[in-house]
C-alpha cells in the first residue's frame, strides 16, 4: 500500500453515499459486464454488495487519487475472478473418468438424433487453428486413454494436457451452437 493515500472506511461510505456522477449506476453496470463476461450465475446487486462488504470490513482498501468507480470495480473484477475459478475447480473435482462408468453404460443408438455430431464438428472446427486443442480432440475422438494422450500429444506433459482440457472446456460449445441457431 505504497504511494496511496487511502480512505477510510467512513470516508468511504460518505464518498459511496454522495453519489457522484451517478456512482452506484456505474458500479453495477460494472457488476453487470463482469457477471457476464465470466459466466457467472449470480445478480450483479450481489456481486456489488461483496464488494461494498469487504471494503466496509476493512478487508480491501482504496485509493483517494483513483476515481471510486475505477478502484471498487477493480475489487468487483478480483471476486468475480475469484468466483469462477472456484466453479472451474469445482467441476474438475467432481470430474470422474468414464472409465469408472464403464458398466453402466448402456448403448441408445434408437434414440440418437445425431446433435453430438453437430457439436463435436464445430468443436474441431473451433480449435483446428490450436496444435494441442486439435490434437487433444482428434486423440480423444480416436478412443485414447487420458495417460496415452499425455505420452503421445503432449511428451508426458501432464501441465500442457491439464490447461489444454481446461481451454477446450471453459469454450462453452452450448453457447455456440445456441448463437448459431
Amino acid at each position: 500500500m505504497q504511494g496511496y493515500d487511502y480512505y477510510s472506511v467512513d470516508e468511504f461510505r460518505e464518498a459511496l453515499l454522495s453519489d457522484e456522477d451517478n456512482l452506484l449506476f456505474k458500479l453495477i453496470a460494472i457488476a453487470k459486464n463482469l457477471i457476464n463476461k465470466y459466466g457467472l450465475r449470480m445478480e450483479a446487486d450481489d456481486l456489488f454488495q461483496e464488494a461494498i462488504c469487504r471494503i466496509l470490513a476493512d478487508c480491501r482498501h482504496i485509493p483517494k487519487e483513483l476515481p471510486l468507480a475505477v478502484s471498487v470495480g477493480q475489487i468487483m473484477k478480483g471476486i468475480a475472478y475469484d468466483t469462477f475459478e472456484r466453479k472451474d475447480e469445482e467441476i474438475l473435482r467432481n470430474y470422474e473418468p468414464i472409465e469408472m462408468h464403464e458398466n453402466n453404460v448402456t448403448t441408445a443408438e434408437s434414440s440418437y438424433d445425431g446433435k453430438f455430431d453437430s457439436a463435436w464438428d464445430q468443436l474441431i472446427s473451433l480449435f483446428s487453428d490450436d496444435e494441442d486443442a486439435f490434437s487433444f480432440l482428434r486423440a480423444t475422438s480416436d478412443g485414447l486413454k487420458k495417460s496415452e494422450i499425455i505420452e503421445q500429444i503432449f511428451s508426458g506433459n501432464l501441465n500442457r494436457y491439464d490447461t489444454t482440457r481446461r481451454r477446450i472446456v471453459r469454450c462453452n460449445i452450448n453457447k455456440l451452437q445456441r448463437e448459431d441457431q
